[in-house]
């Protein structure tokens, strides 16, 4: 019925989509929540939250995220110990499709 090649194609597509597919739909099972309703309520995922809306909105130029008020060793980014990447990634996404604010109520 399936040949070799096929039946290996289809193991490669669900092996690659399932993270994905479990991703969006455990969430909702869980929590009765969609991904898309995330919102962030602890320190470092305010400060990433931030970071990415920053670098979506003025790239390396949005000002200064550091821990204790010290710099990045790294001069050329703004965006603490933990390099830019993170919010390189997120806010080049978030650029392209937007990033909102944080809803207040995550603040309480």
């Amino acid at each position: 019925m399936f040949t070799p090649n096929l039946k290996r194609n289809i193991l490669f597509a669900a092996a690659v989509l399932l993270p994905s597919i479990l991703a969006i739909c455990l969430p909702v099972f869980f929590w009765g929540r969609s991904i898309l309703e995330f919102v962030p309520n602890s320190s470092d995922e305010i400060i990433y939250w931030r970071e990415i809306k920053t670098f979506s909105e003025y790239g390396f130029g949005g000002g200064q995220y550091s821990t204790d008020e010290r710099p990045a060793l790294f001069s050329a980014s703004p965006f603490g110990s933990h390099g830019p990447a993170f919010a390189m990634l997120f806010g080049s996404l978030g650029r392209m499709v937007g990033w909102r604010e944080i809803p207040q109520s995550s603040f309480i």
